[in-house]
């Protein structure tokens, strides 16, 4: 008579060496792990903040840099001495912010030139959002004015 077959061992994020986990956040996007993977629990959210992976998020993410960030001369600092996760979070709310002006000068005539001004005034960081309106899908309904 055949025995039951033994049962498998459960394997949780937990027991994973804390070295390959690491690697893997490498893997995931900066808003997957600030939504999802760094809220699973005190453990993973330590991995998940490490100072080295949200600057090589910075670098990925960002092309451009707005002087007032000093970003060429925080790389050549000790990567502990900056908060690179608040650096990516800055850059996200003012994407956010360029994201806002660009839609609101598309749709609405009255204080365009307030609102190009307001664009200007980000200076490099809002380079990055306006070279990927330029690659802008041609079925996109306003494919000509995103470019």
């Amino acid at each position: 008579m055949d025995s039951p077959p033994a049962p498998r061992d459960k394997i949780s994020l937990d027991s994973i060496p804390n070295e390959i986990v690491s690697h893997l956040l490498y893997f995931l996007s900066p808003e997957d792990n600030l939504l999802c993977f760094q809220l699973l629990c005190k453990h993973l959210n330590r991995l998940a903040n490490s100072r080295l992976l949200w600057r090589q998020h910075c670098e990925r993410a960002f092309k451009y840099w707005n002087p007032d960030h000093e970003f060429q001369r925080k790389l050549q600092l000790p990567v502990g001495d900056v908060d690179w996760k608040r650096l990516f979070l800055v850059r996200k709310e003012r994407n956010t912010r360029i994201a806002q002006l660009f839609d609101g000068i598309l749709a609405r005539r009255a204080h365009r030139l307030h609102r190009f001004e307001q664009l200007c005034l980000l200076g490099y960081d809002a380079k990055d959002f306006l070279l990927e309106q330029c690659a802008t899908e041609d079925d996109a309904q306003d494919a000509l004015a995103r470019r």
